[in-house]
């Protein structure tokens, strides 16, 4: 593929990230969560395969440590470590968190800074899910930040699958934005173990696909 196809197509890969992301829930004291992805983005012109990896793991009942490995938006390697701690006890099922976090991309030292509020629900088959995410990337100095703002909506079956529907938005430094609407499903393996598989759709462009494969762990 060549680099003019790369450009066009890496603008969502920054926002395309980890969609398990435990949002606005802490992960809990000892526990940890890990997610492997494999993406397959799709135009009528080119094909990019990329992989993804997120681990969380909860050092206190409100704070997690957060490690993201993936691709950045315009395609260089990303390695971003975060800390993310719950602001408010929880209140009818509501959470409020920020995370504040340090890494690479490319070559360059990157800042994140970021908030999300959750809201647990129950309903007739399980238990259900809202999520809000907004983070901002950029260098040290603060120049040439790039925003996201990621909307999620799941719903658990019990001890059986979770199937959940995000908005992915972003707006790349210099460029236009972008939006994505997917589905996905965490069909459950074995205990502790899920497949997670998900379809998006460009809406800004409307001629660009993702295909997701991944698995989740956790213990």
């Amino acid at each position: 593929m060549g680099r003019k196809g790369l450009t066009a197509l890496l603008p969502a890969l920054l926002c395309l990230a980890g969609s398990a992301q435990a949002g606005a829930w802490p992960r809990g004291e000892g526990s940890q969560f890990i997610s492997v992805s494999y993406r397959l983005h799709v135009t009528p012109e080119h094909r990019l395969h990329t992989m993804a990896y997120y681990h969380e793991l909860g050092f206190s009942e409100t704070g997690t440590l957060v490690l993201d490995i993936g691709q950045s938006v315009n395609g260089d390697p990303k390695a971003i470590a975060a800390l993310r701690y719950v602001l408010l006890p929880e209140r009818n099922d509501r959470h409020l968190a920020w995370d504040v976090g340090l890494g690479r991309i490319g070559e360059a030292a990157t800042v994140r800074v970021g908030a999300a509020y959750g809201k647990g629900f129950a309903w007739a088959r399980g238990r259900g899910w809202f999520n809000l995410d907004v983070a901002g990337y950029s260098t040290p100095g603060f120049t040439g930040a790039h925003l996201q703002m990621d909307v999620t909506f799941g719903l658990s079956f019990g001890d059986g699958p979770k199937v959940y529907a995000q908005i992915l938005s972003g707006k790349p430094h210099g460029d236009s934005g972008l939006a994505w609407l997917g589905a996905s499903a965490a069909i459950p393996l074995r205990p502790g173990l899920r497949l997670d598989l998900g379809l998006f759709h460009e809406v800004v462009s409307g001629d660009e696909y993702r295909l997701k494969l991944g698995v989740w762990k956790e213990f």
